[in-house]
């Protein structure tokens, strides 16, 4: 009796340490793309602290950018060289500093970002999630200015493949890829400029963005696509290098990166 009661003990530990493994990945993902971009994403082990220094071939500019996490892997601090720009993310008195403003989170049990609000409890973005609990849809406003977007992001086995960003004028789209390991290797960002000119016509196919277009129609012509390649990954599959071309191969910024566990 010991042996089967031992037995049973020993199975619902492996079944939900291998959930609560699967969980914590996913809540780290969907803080990293609700936050910042989908190429930062820890891969496997959860990060402390990321320092990232972009050059800007064209004019030999310099961003550096540091990413600081809690012990359980989600953003607590995004710093930028321009202080203007910097994030603060407090879960526990649940509130977020941003584009210069203070707001308040609406988190769920696992800190997921549901939404946040601005002064008089007015609502600046509402978060989506799947039946999986990935994150899948953001509709927010700009504090000040009120300029509206709308982003989707899609998933398979676990990584980050799509994500694209809506706005008035502008259509951003994202692919990701990935090698055997699950290591991002590449991806490609095309963007389109959005007219309401309905005698502007235009024969490619439309970009799938999952939003409502109504009479908008992408510009007829060659979308300025950038090619980003990630490389030098370490051993727990995140990228330390990466540089990023246009479509014509002119090489636009070299990335290093640099992780603490």
């Amino acid at each position: 009796m010991k042996k089967i009661m031992l037995m049973c003990f020993i199975v619902i530990f492996f079944i939900t340490g291998c959930d609560k493994e699967k969980d914590t990945h996913t809540i780290i993902t969907n803080n990293y793309n609700a936050i910042l971009y989908p190429p930062l994403i820890p891969n496997k082990k959860p990060t402390m602290k990321q320092k990232i220094k972009a050059n800007f071939l064209a004019d030999n500019k310099i961003m550096n950018t540091i990413i600081e996490s809690n012990s359980d892997g989600l953003i607590e601090k995004v710093l930028f060289d321009d202080d203007s720009q910097n994030m603060i993310i407090d879960y526990k008195n649940k509130t977020m500093h941003l584009n210069g403003v203070d707001v308040t989170l609406q988190l769920d049990s696992d800190n997921n970002i549901l939404g946040y609000l601005y002064i008089n409890n007015e609502q600046l973005a509402s978060l989506s999630y799947n039946e999986l609990g990935q994150f899948i849809k953001l509709e927010d406003m700009h504090p000040l200015t009120k300029e509206k977007r709308q982003q989707t992001f899609g998933y398979y086995n676990g990584n980050t493949i799509k994500y694209n960003e809506f706005r008035k004028k502008n259509i951003n789209l994202n692919r990701f890829y990935y090698n055997q390991k699950g290591e991002l290797v590449e991806s490609i960002t095309e963007n389109y400029i959005i007219t309401d000119d309905n005698s502007k016509t235009d024969n490619s196919p439309k970009p799938d963005i999952n939003v409502k277009q109504s009479d908008r129609k992408p510009e007829n012509l060659k979308p300025n696509a950038v090619k980003c390649i990630y490389l030098n990954h370490n051993q727990y599959g995140d990228w330390t290098n990466a540089y990023c071309v246009k479509g014509n191969g002119v090489k636009l910024v070299t990335h290093t990166r640099e992780l603490e566990y």
